[in-house]
């Protein structure tokens, strides 16, 4: 899918639409990608288990924090849980104790509807840029 529209409930087709806490999920590729490429971690992208909503690239987004803004696109973003839990047992994170999940992904909301396009830029809204 190249665009994603999104209302203020979130992406329509999605199973949480309408659930203000976890209405996207953003996953962070580069800080998956040593986890994913270790022995056993493709398992967890082919079982579709992350169920992202949004992927982005780059460093620095696992730092965000609840309440941060997220512009993508005409989109704007709000961070309502800062680093999701693996929503199943998969043996890896028992075995290895190295699920990168928690580091390298949240929930937004959706503060401001608009669409967001593959390659679009992702950038942290500012104090007083926030869109209303």
């Amino acid at each position: 899918m190249d665009t994603l529209t999104l209302e203020a409930g979130g992406d329509v087709r999605d199973a949480h639409y309408g659930v203000e806490e976890r209405t996207l999920s953003l996953l962070y590729y580069d800080g998956m990608r040593v986890f994913l490429e270790s022995p056993g971690g493709e398992a967890c992208l082919k079982r579709g288990r992350f169920r992202e909503n949004i992927l982005v690239e780059g460093e620095g987004w696992e730092r965000l924090e609840r309440g941060d803004l997220l512009r993508i696109g005409t989109a704007q973003l709000r961070i309502t849980s800062a680093r999701r839990k693996c929503p199943l047992s998969c043996g890896l994170d028992r075995r290895e104790n190295a699920c990168a999940l928690g580091e390298n992904s949240h929930f937004a909301s959706v503060s401001c509807p608009g669409e967001i396009r593959m390659g679009d830029e992702v950038r942290v809204v500012k104090k007083g840029e926030e869109d209303r």
